[in-house]
């Protein structure tokens, strides 16, 4: 996966956006965020959903909500959406609770 960021919050570590080059077969955009859980007994990734694709994109934490920062699309266009998210409003069945802000 190339292109895509890390950020860690609470003993986490969060893997979002991204892309996989596949030659003359196209591109493989990443669809779900990924998220790591360091203090489990057994650490596993579990995929989460992620309401965007992008790759090159920026990826931190602040105010305890990981906000994901600009990157370029499937069309090659640069973003500047930002979107955030709360893990701490994440659901036993795997659903994430995301807010947009445009910036106005």
């Amino acid at each position: 996966m190339q292109g895509m960021n890390l950020a860690t919050h609470r003993g986490r570590i969060y893997r979002v956006g991204g892309w996989n080059m596949l030659g003359a077969d196209g591109e493989d955009w990443a669809g779900t965020m990924l998220a790591l859980d360091l203090t489990a007994a057994e650490p596993m990734w579990r995929s989460l959903p992620q309401p965007f694709e992008r790759r090159a994109l920026i990826a931190a934490v602040a105010d305890g909500r990981l906000h994901v920062m600009g990157g370029f699309t499937p069309e090659e266009d640069a973003s500047l959406r930002l979107d955030i998210f709360d893990p701490a409003a994440c659901t036993v069945a795997g659903r994430i609770h995301v807010s947009v802000a445009d910036g106005r």
